[in-house]
């Protein structure tokens, strides 16, 4: 049997959390096809979610310690190079998922990014091929890591368009709005987004976790700054219904982020035939391409208005090719990526 590891199911409302839940459905549902028998290793309240003919096994609070996946796994898939529970008694191949290696690239102290160094060369270690999701992170492994020969693959993430209901938020903003989207860290750069909002009327609504106080006081910070505190709404983790509302009726979405493995969320924007505005780093201008707006790199506030406003006047006299960008969007399914991860089980267990 493959297993494939779901243990950060219990961490919702992350980008982390959509990677496992849409791939995890997409393998049960191509795997069945391809002749693959692949199980779960899940929390229990996921036992059965992912087919209630597929087999699981329990994730165990003990197993951060001594972790042996059974005797019927041939492969166990880790989904994050930062997962808790690596088998350390186990006979079969293990296959690592390697999404980024932000801590290169946001600003952190030197003795934080040599940790996260230290603590990826040991699950590099115990990996026997590793997989990344964007070309971005593959050359950026080959580049500062030792691999020690070991193959290095990349298969892009997908993307799942919302056909639900939309739930509207219980306090819809009573202005047009800007969207961001993204756990609210230092690393997300959501600071440099105010100074939009100076001369355009527009309000800011940040869906995410608050996972970094000093990001939260800097965005409020530079929001008195520019005398709009009373337009940033923070909506915390929410519904996937109320996400896409937002979505729906927001004026253009924007991702200033400083470290991406991938960004789905400005695919999910695309879908939603909304302006895009990114930083150039990392990952984003190989995911979004031409169908984006930029930044500048140093994010200097009088430039990025200009570019804002330059942007989305472009947009609505028809500078990008609306259709184009949402095949652009549709291009990356969850379907694509579970048959080519399959292929590679396929291959590493002949």
């Amino acid at each position: 049997m493959i297993l494939f590891d779901c243990s950060d199911l219990r961490h919702p409302y992350c980008g982390i959390y959509t990677y496992i839940d849409s791939l995890a459905n997409s393998l049960y549902l191509q795997g069945a096809s391809c002749g693959a028998d692949i199980g779960f290793y899940v929390p229990e309240s996921f036992r059965g979610a992912f087919g209630e003919t597929s087999r699981y096994k329990k994730m165990q609070g003990l197993h951060r310690h001594l972790f042996h996946p059974g005797k019927d796994v041939s492969l166990f898939h880790v989904t994050t190079q930062f997962s808790k529970f690596f088998p350390n008694i186990f006979r079969g191949q293990i296959l690592l998922t390697v999404h980024d290696l932000n801590y290169m690239h946001g600003d952190f102290p030197e003795h934080t990014k040599e940790k996260y160094r230290r603590r990826t060369l040991r699950t590099f270690e115990k990996a026997d091929r590793i997989v990344t999701i964007s070309e971005f992170a593959r050359q950026d492994i080959l580049e500062n890591i030792d691999t020690k020969g070991k193959k290095v693959e990349m298969v892009y993430n997908g993307i799942t368009p919302f056909t639900g209901k939309l739930t509207p938020p219980s306090r819809i903003p009573d202005r047009p709005f800007l969207l961001s989207v993204g756990r609210v860290a230092t690393s997300k750069n959501i600071h440099t987004l105010p100074c939009l909002l100076a001369e355009t009327g527009y309000s800011l609504v940040i869906i995410g976790r608050l996972c970094d106080e000093t990001e939260v006081r800097q965005i409020n910070e530079e929001a008195r700054k520019w005398g709009v505190e009373d337009r940033i709404i923070f909506t915390g983790a929410i519904s996937e219904s109320t996400k896409h509302w937002y979505f729906e009726h927001c004026e253009a979405f924007a991702m200033p982020s400083l470290c991406e493995g991938f960004g789905i969320p400005a695919l999910e924007a695309m879908l939603h035939r909304k302006p895009v505005f990114l930083s150039d780093r990392t990952s984003l201008p190989e995911i979004a391409g031409e169908h984006a707006y930029y930044f500048n790199h140093d994010f200097e506030s009088r430039a990025m208005q200009e570019e804002f406003m330059k942007g989305m006047d472009d947009f609505s006299k028809g500078g990008k090719d609306i259709e184009a960008m949402v095949a652009h969007a549709q291009s990356f399914s969850w379907e694509n990526a579970a048959k080519n991860y399959i292929g590679i089980y396929k291959d590493m267990l002949q």
